[in-house]
């Protein structure tokens, strides 16, 4: 291989190292895309696993998902009676407070990958606790799983939990 043809290839590896560098950072800074898990999802109970929670008779939760704000109404009927409840958030890590049944609770939001991961910590009556839910979108977007991990005094302590709903 002469000289020329040599510095000519060389040049070509430089700047095929060069675009990777600039592509690299790139892909990862922006990662897979972020599903959207707008829709009105219903919990489909035999498929989900409520640890040491008694299951509610319905639960109806409609998601309004604008990057970065997602908008959650939940309608639940159960062993506690019918309860209705909506809570903003922001995928941001933005801390956002929201008051469940009148308790407030903060919960900062990010993306894990594909994975919606939402933390809630605050006082239910008063007994401090922290949830942890997981949003998977399936990939054919008709099932909307949340793996919840939940630490507090009451109801035994510590549960985790898989609760899968059907898009309507």
């Amino acid at each position: 291989m002469n000289h020329l043809h040599w510095k000519v290839k060389m040049s070509r590896i430089v700047r095929a190292i060069a675009a990777i560098a600039i592509l690299v950072p790139t892909i990862a800074a922006t990662g897979q895309p972020k599903p959207n898990l707008s829709g009105t999802w219903t919990l489909d109970v035999a498929a989900s696993n409520f640890a040491k929670e008694e299951p509610p008779a319905k639960k109806v939760v409609t998601i309004e998902h604008l990057e970065p704000k997602v908008t959650m109404t939940v309608v639940e009927e159960g062993p506690r009676g019918a309860m209705t409840g909506e809570a903003q958030y922001l995928t941001d890590k933005t801390p956002v407070m929201n008051s469940v049944l009148g308790n407030p609770m903060t919960t900062i939001a990010t993306w894990e990958g594909t994975e919606l991961v939402m933390t809630t910590t605050g006082t239910f009556g008063d007994n401090e606790i922290t949830l942890v839910d997981r949003f998977a979108l399936s990939g054919d977007g008709n099932t909307l799983t949340v793996r919840r991990h939940f630490e507090g005094k009451q109801r035994g302590g510590v549960q985790d939990q898989v609760l899968v709903h059907r898009k309507q």
